[in-house]
């Protein structure tokens, strides 16, 4: 029995081992088309996630959310949730954690044009106060080109990414139960449920 549970570890963290890739062509106006492959044992197997038609997306100007839909509950987990992220030593573990993954993926011509405009320059000018700085930092990042443009003349979300990462499972793995056996983790979810 004992053996068998070994063997069965075993054999386990060689499957976990061995990478994963993805391929990706996103890009999303107002419609949403993706092409995606995945490819396991360096391409022995391969899986196609792309859907078969493109999808339009929702016209968010036609769309009521009532009131009660949303609920007091939900407001009160949100505000929680924002309570949780205010600790400083929370925060640092996050953001160790989304550096880890990202130099845990390895990336090949990955690329990510964005331009985004609320339709009121005004409105636009505050979005990107805070998305500005972020474009400046994501923009020196070695790894991947990234481009982010405000357009303040009018409303609109255009997306267009595609490259290759390729990740171990194992590693990927490791590093979130890490972070979720965290004490710093389990008192920020302690003070979200307070």
């Amino acid at each position: 029995m004992t053996t068998a549970l070994l063997i069965a570890v075993a054999l386990l963290v060689a499957v976990l081992a061995v990478p994963l890739t993805l391929r990706f062509h996103i890009t999303m106006d107002h419609t949403l088309s993706s092409r995606l492959r995945l490819s396991w044992a360096f391409g022995l197997v391969r899986l196609s996630l792309s859907p078969a038609t493109p999808r339009r997306m929702v016209d968010r100007e036609n769309t009521t959310v009532s009131p009660r839909a949303h609920g007091n509950r939900a407001t009160s987990n949100t505000v929680n949730l924002f309570s949780a992220l205010r600790q400083r030593p929370l925060r640092q573990r996050l953001l160790r954690f989304i550096h880890a993954i990202w130099r845990a993926f390895r990336k090949r011509d990955v690329k990510l044009q964005l331009r985004i405009g609320l339709g009121d320059p005004a409105e636009t000018g505050q979005l990107w106060a805070l998305v500005g700085p972020l474009s400046g930092m994501l923009a020196n990042l070695r790894d991947a080109d990234i481009t982010i443009e405000p357009i303040f003349i009018e409303q609109c979300f255009e997306l267009e990414t595609s490259g290759e990462v390729q990740v171990i499972p194992l590693q990927f793995l490791y590093l979130s139960l890490a972070l979720l056996l965290s004490p710093v983790m389990w008192r920020g979810i302690r003070q979200a449920h307070s």
